[in-house]
């Protein structure tokens, strides 16, 4: 079964942004990356590739995150019992 991946290129071509925006995205939002060759512990960009799969997953998700309506404030409840914790004049309780 062969995938097709993506470079950090064709991301930003699809999304219609920079390579720079491109990566910012990738790190911030959480998309699965594939390193080719992982010798180092900083990401390679020129040998890092993503899974057209999991980018249109991402895609689907995050426009529905977009798309959902706001929910409702929480209704306010009024405090139970007697009276309120306020100090009196002299700041004593």
């Amino acid at each position: 079964m062969s995938r097709e991946l993506l470079t950090v290129k064709d991301l930003a071509v699809r999304w219609n942004v920079s390579e720079r925006q491109a990566r910012e995205t990738v790190l911030s939002g959480g998309i699965p990356m594939i390193e080719l060759r992982a010798t180092a512990r900083n990401v390679s960009w020129a040998t890092t590739r993503f899974d057209t799969a999991d980018v249109e997953s991402w895609e689907a998700g995050r426009k529905r995150v977009q798309t959902a309506p706001e929910s409702a404030p929480a209704p306010k409840v009024k405090p139970l019992g007697g009276r309120p914790l306020v100090p009196n004049r002299l700041d004593r309780w």
